[in-house]
């Protein structure tokens, strides 16, 4: 047969499973009473699930059959107790479906994309100045037009110079600090505005003005007046000299002077610091600041001084600022932190405030396309009349539900249509729990935007299993999982812990299984030296007692270990070849390691104590409900087998398995048919050392696109000079180094090589077969039955907090927001966000206290750090700022930690233990496999 009739004959063959197998997809291979189970499915679930059968018998497919028959079984029994139909069933998976559906909406992705940006961004600062019109996001559509119109003249006349920017802030701007600072904000970076802010002004060049764009303020536009890399951070210690208010006559310029006069005389700079420096908070640690970078002190001499300090030791003469006079001591200089530095801290940046908002306005757009939905126009203009004034109070009820127009449709997703009706009672329900409007149209207005953004997300995640078929076979499996669990755990395990009685006659009517074999009661001595062991030995002989022997042999140092119990045949104490006696045993050696046994009675074989073996016990009459419970199943159940269906299945799985190696081969003789076989070496040497060659292919990806002539020759030449000299030592090394050195190297690079072969190998193996996915129930249980290895090393708190400049005149109401913290606190701090040094407002997830310490450095002092209690409001002050903390919650070193602090670690542990029982179970499958099949065979 030509090779060209090979080729077409193999791939006819490759096509043949897979028509077979599609055929075959829908036909019913098992019925379980009036369930049905589709051969397309079997065939899935034996597919993913075979490598995970430890019995290769069980791997054949009318074996698995059985197992699968067994699951199903369950899954019926569930199904008729109506177990899918308790609510904490239906909560659990609907909270696990909506999770999954999560994924499936390129949300990870986003953020992903918005914390690379952020990355990129927090390399440079922007100097930027602008001017704000006021409209609110209550106003009315012509308002709003108003105010838009309004910037837009005031940009185009200063464009056109009828104006000056400055000026103009000055007279139109409504940002508050405008009138002082001719709109100008500063330097600034990434998060310290809000998104949509900070993005027109990493996107204006330097020199030109932006465009007028939107926030939550009003209307904006923006000039950039310059860029800068930013800083690398520093850390540095000062001494701070301020006026006395009581003491007119105190000269704080002469006392810095003098500090610093000492200093240069070699006075310990943080001794002065802790005897003088009037920043109490950072004097007791020898007046060490936390690290900063530019812009992070609201001090701007201050950190001009810190910055031009170049090496570690460095000292700044004596600087003014607000607060007084400073001496500025570097004590390091921080390199700028890689991505991974700081993934995790982005990660939760990008996913507060507008950066979360952005995140929903793409996922609700992508799925309005998804799903055909366009946002009526008459919703909100009816709505507007439709509510009330009470809905700026909160308290606003639903009560015209009979009036006909409230049967309006607004949108239809599947079959299911909303109404005036269905938005009305969402406003009911969500308008206490969000901040206040002023106006009915900008409730209206944001009301809708969630119900639109919330039906539609809830309607993708209830039926993204009826569209995409791997989501519903996770999410059945799962499902199935669950129903497995409360079925089991109602029927068996809860009597197995429970149901002491039942164990206990179980116990009795099996109790020659639970039987000690011939034991002995013996003294096992063990040294590493054989003089010593003969003379132990003699001294065992004589019937020395334990205390005896312990004075004879280690009284001046231990040279005998000695265990004295009772141990039965093969106790991991015992020499391999002892065989239960009476009397001194010889002296055996093991690795060098000499032991002798003195046996004080052979004791005959007699029933184990239940509470000695209760765990075996209960694991055995676990195991024997549980076939009483399949039996019962199996009665009540009408098991029926498509025996011709089966078959054919077997066949398609026999086909697909001779596929994957008609595949390989294909691969091999479409190599050949192309010469690769043939292929000639390098034919053009452009470099020789004895009997090795460096050929011009070996130099092809060296150099690189639009490198000049000058710059190749010289990295070509750099090149061949390295290989030469490599190859030169190598050749000497062969000649100089003896065989057996050599051999060793030759055996380790082998042995790598072979490493990293099973490493990879087992690695895939587990990617590929790894069950990821861990019921919360498999939390649960973990947690409660290794509760103690889960104790707090440290302090945990649930808190939020703010960081203000001390310069703030928002402090007080900051403040109050902080500790309300009810919906229109929140609203109100995420508007100020971007005047704060530093905030976190997540007080749902517990912290370690240590790890706040580089936000809110003075928590380090020990009396600071214990007005973090329970409940408390905390406000600390240092010179350069106020931090404002609410204290939610707080757990002590010692304490139980909670599940969900500890869930990442347990799930570490069970992916890790799941990772091991893989890798253990592949490795006996392999060597079990290789023998059967005669691939495998130690010769005697």
């Amino acid at each position: 047969m030509g090779k060209r009739s090979l080729l077409s004959l193999i791939f006819i063959c490759l096509l043949i499973p897979a028509a077979t197998a599609q055929q075959l997809e829908d036909k019913t291979v098992l019925s379980i009473g009036d369930q049905t189970v589709s051969a397309g499915e079997f065939m899935r679930v034996y597919k993913k699930n075979l490598n995970l059968v430890a019995d290769a018998e069980q791997r054949k497919v009318e074996n698995y059959l059985d197992l699968y028959v067994d699951y199903k079984l369950k899954v019926a029994e569930a199904y008729a107790m109506g177990l899918d139909q308790q609510d904490a069933h239906k909560t659990e998976y609907r909270k696990y479906k909506h999770k999954l559906a999560t994924t499936y909406m390129n949300v990870e992705e986003v953020t992903d994309t918005l914390m690379k940006e952020a990355f990129a961004r927090q390399q440079e600062e922007i100097l930027a100045r602008h001017i704000l019109i006021a409209a609110s996001v209550d106003d009315l559509p012509q308002d709003t037009l108003v105010a838009y119109n309004k910037a837009i003249k005031l940009r185009q006349e200063i464009i056109d110079g009828k104006r000056k920017f400055e000026q103009a802030a000055r007279q139109f701007s409504a940002d508050p600090s405008a009138p002082d600072t001719g709109g100008n904000l500063g330097w600034f970076s990434v998060f310290k505005m809000v998104y949509p802010f900070e993005t027109v002004a990493y996107n204006t060049p330097v020199g030109e003005i932006s465009q007028v764009f939107r926030t939550q303020f009003g209307y904006h536009f923006i000039e950039v007046l310059d860029r800068r890399p930013v800083a690398k951070e520093v850390t540095v210690a000062h001494i701070m000299i301020s006026p006395k208010a009581d003491d007119a006559s105190f000269d704080p310029e002469a006392r810095i002077n003098e500090l610093y006069s000492n200093i240069k005389q070699g006075a310990s700079f943080e001794e002065l610091a802790k005897q003088y420096s009037d920043d109490r908070n950072t004097a007791e640690n020898g007046g060490k600041l936390s690290r900063f970078g530019p812009g992070m002190l609201n001090a701007e001499n201050f950190e001009r001084a810190a910055f031009a300090l170049k090496n570690p030791g460095d000292m700044s003469s004596p600087v003014k600022t607000d607060f007084g006079w400073h001496i500025i001591k570097l004590i390091d200089r921080h390199e700028y932190p890689t991505f991974q530095d700081v993934e995790q801290r982005l990660k939760r940046q990008v996913q507060q405030a507008q950066r979360l908002d952005y995140i929903k306005a793409l996922s609700k757009q992508e799925l309005k396309e998804r799903y055909n939905i366009t946002s009526p126009e008459h919703v909100v203009p009816f709505f507007t009349e439709f509510l009330t004034d009470s809905i700026k109070t909160k308290t606003w009820k639903y009560t015209d539900s009979l009036n006909p127009a409230m049967k309006t449709e607004i949108f239809t997703l599947g079959s299911t249509t909303f109404t005036y009706d269905d938005f009305a009672r969402f406003i009911e329900e969500r308008h206490r729990k969000t901040a206040r409007h002023n106006t009915t149209y900008g409730a209206a207005k944001a009301f809708y935007d969630e119900f639109e953004l919330a039906t539609i997300r809830d309607y993708f995640k209830d039926h993204l299993d009826e569209e995409d078929e791997g989501f519903a076979n996770i999410v059945r499996e799962y499902k199935e999982g669950l129903l497995i669990f409360d079925l089991m755990e109602n029927e068996i395990w809860s009597k197995v812990r429970e149901d002491s009685t039942g164990l206990e006659n179980y116990y009795k009517d099996h109790l020659a299984d639970y039987q000690y074999e011939t034991r002995v009661k013996a003294l096992i001595a063990s040294t590493p030296n054989e003089a010593v062991a003969k003379q132990l030995r003699k001294a065992l002989k004589k019937g020395a007692s334990l205390s005896e022997l312990k004075e004879q042999f280690n009284e001046e140092e231990t040279q005998v270990l000695f265990s004295n119990g009772t141990y039965q045949e093969g106790h991991r104490l015992l020499p391999e070849d002892y065989k239960l006696s009476s009397g001194v045993s010889k002296v055996y050696n093991k690795a060098g390691q000499f032991t002798v046994i003195r046996t004080e009675e052979l004791l005959a074989p007699t029933a184990i104590p239940l509470d000695k073996i209760r765990g075996k016990v209960m694991g055995d009459y676990q195991a024997a409900l549980e076939a009483a419970f399949m039996e019962a199943l199996k009665a009540k159940f009408k098991v029926t087998v498509d025996q011709q269906v089966l078959q054919e299945i077997k066949r398609t799985t026999l086909m697909l398995k001779t596929r994957s190696v008609l595949t390989i081969i294909l691969a091999c003789l479409t190599l050949y048919s192309c010469d690769f076989f043939t292929k000639e070496l390098p034919s053009e040497p452009v470099a020789r050392v004895n009997d090795s060659y460096l050929f011009k292919e070996d130099l092809v990806n060296l150099i690189q696109p639009n490198t000049s002539p000058e710059d190749s020759l010289l990295i070509v030449t750099n090149y061949i000079n390295r290989w030469a000299t490599q190859q030169l030592l190598i050749d000497q090394a062969r000649i100089n180094l003896p065989e057996s050195q050599l051999a060793t190297y030759d055996q380790l690079v082998q042995d790598y090589k072979e490493d990293l072969y099973t490493k990879g190998y087992k690695n895939a193996v587990v990617a590929k077969q790894l069950d990821s996915t861990i019921a919360p129930s498999v939390y649960q249980q973990y947690y409660e039955k290794n509760r103690e290895s889960f104790r707090l090393k440290e302090r945990l708190l649930k808190l939020r907090y703010v960081n203000l400049p001390i310069s703030s005149n928002a402090t007080e109401e900051v403040a109050k927001n902080l500790r309300d913290f009810d919906t229109d606190a929140k609203a109100a701090l995420e508007a100020k966000a971007f005047q704060f040094k530093g905030y976190y407002l997540n007080d749902s997830t517990w912290v370690r206290q240590d790890a706040l310490l580089t936000e809110i450095p003075l928590i380090s002092d020990k009396s600071n750090a214990e007005k973090l209690k329970k409940s408390n409001f905390v406000r600390l002050q240092d010179s350069i700022g106020v931090y404002l903390i609410q204290v939610q919650d707080a757990l002590e070193k010692g304490d139980d930690a909670p599940l969900e602090y500890v869930r990442p670690t347990i799930q570490q542990i069970i992916l890790n233990k799941r990772k091991l029982d893989l890798i253990k179970k592949l490795e006996a499958d392999i060597t079990k496999d290789a023998i059967k099949n005669n691939d495998f065979e130690i010769y005697q």
